[in-house]
């Protein structure tokens, strides 16, 4: 009788014992280093720009003789991706996907899923030095995030002194240049990528280890991004995220005078950010400032006239292009869905969310009002091609899966809370759920980094930080 295939048993041998070798853990300390620093020329993506994953790869490969106490965790998201993926292959057949975008889809999955296993492998690598290491892994990520900020300071003093020589030697490091648009962007690929980093692994981080330099670099890098005008996503995302933890930190406090206190906080924030933030202040306030028009622009036969537009794009969704289109990729997606009813079921393919998309450009062509058409155009035309076009990860999951894998997903999630002792586990989970409303992949630690923390802090093992 032939034995049964035991891999824990595999990855105990001396082979894998070998290629955990504590020297290893300098990736680990690596990848935490080049967190910020997501904008390299030498990056292989041009869309994110980023090398940590590739090093956490790298860790996750070389130190898969830890993964054995987790494989209960580990054993789940893998039949969920290899079930899903089966799915989306047939179904990419079936919809007649391309297959170099089936094939790039697949990066983020693998990366992804080896991201976890880095942090798994590293809490149980260390043992009882975890929180030592994990002080020494966070004080090398405020010293990050600290050079990233103050790079920041550097281009915007460049960009309001048009000091060229700073603008040039940023350009040449960078994979993409804000700065040539008068963009502050740190080191970030682009200016929006910075709530993710905030909110998706400072915070979760400070709730970790209760290491108050992180809130500070927090509130500091929020104050630094509103002042240097580096975009619209990071004030909505301070202001939403605010609202959810006032929440979780109001119900601690007894006084409840601070609650009318903190309503007053976010009202002076909004104006003063309106004052100091002309791209915010014209999509949420601009209406305040309108001409007087001789048309009902309420009426669809006066809306695509010139005056009618005008005005709509003086302020709303349709005053910013990057706004808008955005908007727009959700919306005809969404309006694909109604066009093929039984891929919003089955999805439409792995990499093949541009398929829905389509569909429902037509439609979601007639309320754009935008100036801003290369996105809209770029996705009637049938030589444009990309794995991710959404840039929202429950459209995303759904074009590429179906309705099931999403409800699935969002149910993993909420168990992963529902069993954790942590008593921030479900605004956390909110908290999550926001980022990936709009970044997609570009939130890609922080999911992994919200399962590996909820994961470890169950009533049968409590993260000894």
């Amino acid at each position: 009788m032939k034995e049964k295939f035991d891999l824990k048993k595999l990855l105990d041998m001396r082979f894998f014992k070998t290629l955990a070798h504590p020297a290893t853990d300098f990736l680990f300390f690596l990848a935490a280093t080049t967190l910020p620093f997501e904008n390299l020329f030498f990056a292989p993506s041009s869309g994110w720009a980023t090398v940590t994953p590739l090093i956490l790869f790298l860790y996750a490969i070389l130190n898969l003789h830890y993964l054995r106490p987790h494989f209960p965790l580990i054993k789940k998201i893998f039949l969920f991706f290899l079930g899903f993926s089966i799915l989306g292959t047939l179904t990419m057949l079936f919809f007649h996907g391309r297959f170099d975008d089936y094939i790039a889809a697949f990066v983020p999955l693998i990366l992804g899923f080896t991201c976890l296993l880095s942090f798994l492998e590293f809490y149980t690598k260390q043992g009882s030095k975890f929180k030592q290491k994990l002080n020494l892994l966070t004080s090398i990520i405020i010293a990050s995030y600290l050079i990233s900020l103050l790079i920041g300071l550097a281009e915007y003093f460049a960009l309001k002194y048009n000091l060229s020589g700073i603008s040039d030697v940023l350009g040449f490091l960078f994979k993409r240049n804000y700065l040539a648009k008068n963009r502050v962007q740190f080191f970030f690929t682009e200016p929006s990528f910075i709530g993710m980093h905030l909110f998706g692994i400072l915070l979760p981080l400070f709730w970790l280890t209760k290491r108050h330099a992180l809130l500070f670099l927090i509130v500091l890098y929020s104050y630094s991004a509103i002042l240097f005008g580096a975009g619209v996503r990071i004030i909505l995302d301070i202001f939403l995220i605010a609202i959810i933890l006032s929440f979780y930190y109001l119900r601690k406090i007894k006084d409840k005078f601070f609650i009318p206190l903190g309503i007053v906080a976010i009202i002076l924030f909004i104006t003063s950010v309106s004052a100091v933030n002309g791209r915010f202040h014209k999509i949420f306030f601009g209406f305040l400032n309108s001409p007087e028009i001789s048309l009902d622009c309420e009426l669809e036969e006066n809306q695509n006239t010139e005056e009618c537009l005008a005005l709509l794009r003086k302020s709303g969704i349709n005053s910013d292009g990057s706004f808008a289109s955005r908007v727009f990729r959700i919306k005809s997606t969404i309006f694909g869905y109604t066009k093929s009813p039984i891929g919003f079921l089955t999805g439409y393919g792995l990499g093949n969310s541009i398929h829905p998309a389509r569909l429902g450009h037509a439609q979601a062509k007639k309320d754009y009002k935008s100036s801003y058409m290369k996105e809209v155009n770029d996705l009637a035309n049938p030589e444009y091609h990309d794995d991710s076009i959404s840039y929202c990860l429950y459209t995303r999951i759904i074009s590429e899966f179906g309705i099931f894998a999403l409800l699935l997903g969002l149910f993993f999630l909420y168990n992963l809370a529902r069993k954790s002792t942590l008593d921030y586990k479900y605004h956390y989970l909110l908290i999550l759920l926001y980022l990936y409303l709009q970044f997609e992949s570009l939130s890609f630690y922080a999911i992994w980094l919200y399962i590996a923390i909820m994961y470890l802090n169950t009533s049968k093992r409590e993260l000894s930080v």
